[in-house]
């Protein structure tokens, strides 16, 4: 799941809620990858590697991406 450019107030986040949705990685890619984004709570995910080398959820990091204020609740 990628996730740029979303952004919501500290007195309004953005929540991303999946009920208890199970996302699988993959070899290619983090499961959740987060650029330009802030203020976001993301909850009822459950994030599944299957035991490879990735990264469950990723804030891209480069010079003109960036994220802050980002929640992960399971």
């Amino acid at each position: 799941m990628t996730l740029k450019s979303i952004n919501g107030t500290i007195v309004s986040p953005i929540v991303i809620m999946g009920n208890s949705a199970i996302f699988l990685g993959q070899a290619c890619c983090n499961i959740v990858s987060i650029t330009k984004c802030s203020y976001l709570i993301i909850k009822d995910l459950k994030l599944d590697g299957l035991s490879q080398n990735i990264d469950a959820i990723k804030a891209e990091e480069t010079t003109d991406n960036w994220a802050h204020h980002i929640t992960y609740k399971i």
